[in-house]
């Protein structure tokens, strides 16, 4: 089993960001090392489990944006909807941070799956009979992103666990690699039940594949970890979440690792669910089969990226490469726009494929790097903040729905994607200690 993290950020050379990723390369790259995390018996589970969850995603993803423009006609309504599941995820946040470190992690992640299965059956079950109205859509966006606010601090913490510390970029690779690997199967699936059995079949796909998730969450054999005090008392959280908060502040590796994370989910993180459903139904007139496809290539992109940041598990120059997959990908945001201005469903795909691949690199450095320098048990915590940083595609989502309705939607992409180029080079300049991170 992994042994407790500590800080590991060094200065080294100064060198580009294509370099260091070409230095990494260099060390090799090999089936064994591309999947060397999956020789853990738990972290199978776990990397099953986030499969089966990452698929009901993309299902429900799929579906739900149809959905908003057939109940609406308005591209706002995509935006206003993530805003009220992204609010109400970012509100659970830091209480799930708190929870993750004061409870056992499995039973956090047992205890959130029931009622997602439950939301989801309820759901499917509005749509099939008709009688969904958008209210309805509100409640049920409100409960699911407060579950899963429960989810992703629990899970993701349980990793440094479960493997050896020099594996765990590879493992959040590897659960990276899962979640792109359910964009082939989950968006082209789920567009094809969508245009032969409906919108609701799509849900009642949802409200199954968690039942599969939960099986494997019980399953897991995992330690528990240390908590902080003798005792959980609720009075605790208030403190606990401050010092957590106090942590990441005074520790500038963390703190540098929120900042990248709020820029790309303030700025990136829109591409598909907002614009990806109004280019394919609004812009292009290709329907949700051809959403499915752009939604596929974006996770053949991610899968093949997820799978390469795997196999050459980096451990240096970490903070530089995120930094410059961030630029790059601003960069991608910009030119699949352009294919949408230009009406070209090869050219969106294709950049549905780089932007897939880059996404595949942001996240997992940045989580590796949290989880491989945070103490186990201020771990949830951090995690948490994480979640708050993540909600910051709240206003990076009303953003692009309003901007997407007041303006040309690939104009509004433009200056979404231009947000993202800007923000790295401003790090990359002022902020040295980031491109220090080991």
């Amino acid at each position: 089993m992994a042994t407790q993290p500590t800080e590991r950020s060094q200065v080294h050379p100064q060198t580009n960001g294509s370099a260091a990723v070409a230095t990494e390369v260099r060390r090799g790259l090999s089936l064994g090392r591309t999947f060397a995390a999956l020789q853990y018996r738990d972290f199978v589970l776990l990397w099953l489990g986030q499969m089966t969850h990452g698929s009901a995603l993309w299902f429900e993803m799929v579906a739900m944006g149809p959905l908003i423009l057939m109940l609406t006609g308005s591209p706002a309504q995509l935006g206003i909807v993530l805003v009220i599941r992204t609010v109400a995820s970012m509100a659970m946040g830091p209480i799930a941070g708190v929870v993750a470190d004061a409870f056992k992690r499995k039973t956090i992640l047992i205890v959130t799956k029931f009622p997602v299965m439950v939301l989801s059956s309820v759901f499917a079950v509005l749509v099939i009979t008709g009688t969904l109205e958008v209210w309805h859509l509100y409640v049920f966006t409100i409960f699911r992103g407060i579950t899963q606010a429960f989810d992703q601090p629990a899970r993701s913490a349980m990793i440094p666990s479960i493997v050896p510390a020099h594996l765990v970029t590879n493992a959040v690779a590897l659960n990276s690699g899962s979640q792109q690997a359910t964009r082939i199967a989950g968006p082209a699936v789920g567009g094809v039940v969508v245009a032969f059995f409906g919108l609701g079949s799509a849900f009642v796909g949802v409200a199954l594949l968690y039942v599969v998730a939960v099986i494997f969450t019980f399953m897991l054999r995992v330690p528990d970890h240390r908590r902080p005090g003798t005792r959980v008392r609720v009075g605790n959280f208030g403190s606990d979440f401050v010092e957590g908060l106090k942590y990441a502040w005074n520790t500038p590796t963390i703190l540098g690792v929120v900042i990248i994370a709020m820029v790309y989910h303030t700025f990136g993180v829109n591409y598909l669910q907002i614009f990806g459903s109004i280019y394919a139904i609004q812009i292009l007139d290709i329907g949700t089969r051809g959403l499915g496809f752009i939604m596929s290539a974006a996770g053949v992109g991610g899968i093949v990226g997820a799978f390469i940041l795997a196999t050459i598990n980096p451990s240096r120059r970490r903070g530089l490469i995120m930094m410059s997959v961030l630029a790059l990908y601003g960069v991608a945001l910009m030119l699949y726009a352009t294919g949408a201005n230009l009406g070209s469903l090869p050219m969106l795909m294709g950049m549905a494929a780089v932007l897939g691949f880059l996404q595949a690199w942001v996240l997992p450095l940045n989580h590796s790097i949290t989880l491989t320098i945070v103490p186990e048990h201020m771990r949830g915590r951090v995690l948490g903040l994480l979640a708050l940083d993540r909600a910051m595609s709240a206003g990076g989502g009303a953003l692009a729905g309003f901007m997407a309705a007041a303006i040309w939607p690939p104009l509004a992409q433009t200056f979404l994607g231009l947000g993202c180029l800007l923000s790295a080079l401003v790090l990359l300049l002022f902020i040295p200690s980031l491109r220090r991170i080991h």
